[in-house]
């Protein structure tokens, strides 16, 4: 490097001058009337100037006078390391940030979101009973009549439930054998006493053949309503299957969470 082509140089040694924007000035103004120190293309070419003033090379070292050896000055050359080195860390992070898809940039900032808020609270547990499957499920509006108590409300498939005893499996009722009675034993009492018998055999036919179309109407809804949860859970095992592939390769790439 001939230094003879910039005589700012020559003074590489001396301290750096109290006003640096004045220096600069007259470096540009030296380049503008004799045209030996060249504007780059690009860059900060006040930058530039300034460090061809100070007699830098590109590793941070001083410009001997006379030899054109280097002599290195130790802080200078630790800044430009430390300069270097930090470029090279910010490349590589916009590289490996452009690698990461969508995917894993959501898992990056749930990261963070959970680091920064450990003492967070997990949320109230959810009633089952609450939650409503939507199940496409339209019974028969006869169906519901015959599964009503007369006089009541409609039967509803969807929120009714039986308890424990009415679920057990009832015991097969034998028929007593019948025994003859004399016509001349047929008093008041006894024709009384079979209506009374007549109308308790029909109340329990009735109250049993109304709760047999109530469980017909209820496993029917769910029937469908399990349908819809298997379909569901399908789904859900599906999207925990990819989200945990996505997890593995996060793991491997940048180490556990």
């Amino acid at each position: 490097m001939n230094l003879s082509l910039y005589p700012h140089a020559a003074s590489a040694r001396a301290e750096p001058p109290d006003n640096l924007a004045r220096e600069l000035n007259a470096i540009a103004q030296v380049r503008k009337k004799t045209g030996t120190l060249p504007k780059p293309a690009t860059g900060n070419w006040r930058a530039r100037m300034l460090k061809l003033y100070l007699g830098l090379n590109r590793r941070g070292g001083y410009f001997k006078k006379d030899t054109g050896n280097r002599i290195y000055n130790p802080e200078t050359n630790a800044l430009w390391s430390r300069t270097r080195r930090r470029r090279r860390e910010i490349r590589h992070r916009s590289v490996v940030y452009r690698r990461l898809n969508q995917s894993e940039l959501v898992l990056r900032h749930a990261q963070s979101e959970v680091e920064s808020e450990p003492e967070r609270g997990t949320p109230s547990p959810v009633d089952p009973e609450h939650i409503e499957v939507q199940v496409n499920f339209e019974p028969d509006p006869t169906d519901l009549v015959l599964s009503s108590v007369p006089g009541g409300e409609l039967f509803n498939p969807r929120k009714h439930k039986f308890s424990d005893e009415e679920l057990k499996p009832q015991p097969m009722i034998k028929k007593a054998k019948k025994v003859f009675v004399p016509e001349e034993s047929k008093d008041e009492k006894y024709w009384s006493r079979r209506r009374k018998n007549n109308v308790a055999a029909k109340r329990s036919r009735d109250a049993r053949r109304l709760k047999e179309n109530q469980i017909t109407v209820r496993a029917a809804f769910l029937e469908k309503e399990n349908a819809a949860l298997r379909a569901e859970v399908a789904e859900l095992r599906r999207d925990f299957g990819r989200y945990k592939n996505i997890v593995a390769r996060y793991q491997a790439k940048f180490g556990p969470l």
